[in-house]
């Protein structure tokens, strides 16, 4: 079915939501932020997502991290500035190889 759904996609965003939430961010510590965050259904094939990370409070070359696919969903949750590449990867010999198309989910400035 999840194949079904991504019509050859690697992955796709199933739901974008923002939520008021406190995170600490806040100039007085008490008041919320606006997060923004995606649901992502992703395709069997891939064995794990990458993920670069812009900010704009750290400019300059993105984190990367790397998580396994241990099921069709992943959340993805920015704060306001933000912004992610999402990449789906597979396991071949001893590397990982990007396929499938690449999400550019970004925030705006609050």
């Amino acid at each position: 079915m999840v194949e079904d759904a991504l019509a050859g996609a690697s992955k796709s965003v199933v739901a974008e939501s923002e939520s008021l939430v406190h995170a600490g961010h806040g100039s007085d510590g008490d008041e919320g932020e606006l997060v923004h965050t995606w649901e992502l259904l992703v395709s069997g094939d891939a064995d794990l997502i990458e993920i670069e990370h812009f900010s704009s409070a750290t400019p300059g070359s993105p984190a990367i991290s790397r998580r396994d696919v241990t099921g069709p969903l992943k959340l993805l949750v920015l704060l306001p500035g933000e912004r992610a590449r999402v990449s789906a990867m597979r396991k071949e010999n001893l590397s990982f190889t990007q396929f499938g198309n690449v999400l550019d989910l970004h925030t705006r400035e609050h």
